[in-house]
């Protein structure tokens, strides 16, 4: 049985696929998505973010203000304090306005990438659920 097809992005060395229950559909039961995991494209220190939520997201990392649409992706920088603290800070539109959705402080190291997923929350109606994977970066030559 088929539980799900996803395009996969055209000329991408390495994939990342995220799977999501379907229950809506009858033809799958996953909603899959594709993106280019290629780590020449995903800097030491950045994070990644995929908007698998309905709605587009407007976010801050530190000054790096960007759009994220629904089923989109971004790779972004900043610069962190003196103590390597950024503010990460999700807007939604509301008539019209930007409604606060999400506001954390968060570490920017050189030693991980970290890829950030924001999905429809489960518990709360018309907001996200920021969930976030962090990959160490290791270090060939010290094995750190």
């Amino acid at each position: 049985r088929i539980v799900g097809e996803v395009d996969l992005p055209e000329g991408a060395s390495r994939i990342m696929l995220l799977f999501r229950s379907a229950p809506d559909r009858d033809d799958e039961a996953y909603r899959i998505f594709a993106f280019d995991n290629d780590l020449a494209r995903f800097p030491p220190g950045a994070y990644r973010f995929f908007n698998s939520a309905p709605q587009p997201l407007v976010c801050w990392l530190g000054e790096n203000r960007f759009e994220l649409a629904p089923d989109s992706q971004r790779i972004a920088s900043a610069r962190g304090d003196e103590n390597g603290n950024v503010t990460l800070r999700l807007y939604r539109q509301e008539d019209g306005e930007l409604v606060r959705i999400y506001s954390s402080v968060w570490q920017v190291k050189n030693s991980r990438r970290t890829t950030v997923f924001l999905t429809p929350s489960e518990t709360r109606v018309r907001e996200v659920s920021v969930r976030k994977f962090v990959e160490p970066i290791i270090d060939e030559k010290d094995g750190e």
